[in-house]
């Protein structure tokens, strides 16, 4: 299943809501996508609501991490959102659960 998102801008916070598998085959056109959002509205934060997310593998976890430091390079903070318990283990086994903020 091909990953998609969706946009959202509410004051300096940009929401993205990302659908269907983050992989090795979907995770480039993730990147450069929401690379373009972060660039264009220059958020003080970034929630990434993961919630139809229906597969991810270290792909997806790169992909969180390259958002995490581009974020940071601007000045932005990330948070996840909505994280289903499939993502929450691979988040808690890399570790990188203790760099990011999770709500819901």
């Amino acid at each position: 299943m091909e990953a998609m998102y969706t946009s959202e801008w509410r004051g300096r916070v940009l929401r993205i809501t990302l659908h269907g598998e983050i992989d090795h085959h979907n995770a480039a056109h993730l990147r450069t996508g929401v690379d373009g959002e972060i660039y264009l509205y220059r958020p003080q934060k970034l929630e990434l609501s993961l919630g139809g997310v229906t597969f991810m593998d270290s792909a997806g976890l790169g992909f969180f991490m390259g958002r995490y430091e581009l974020c940071r390079g601007i000045g932005a903070g990330m948070v996840l959102l909505d994280v289903p318990p499939d993502v929450q283990k691979i988040l808690t086994l890399s570790g990188f659960d203790r760099v990011l903020c999770r709500e819901g």
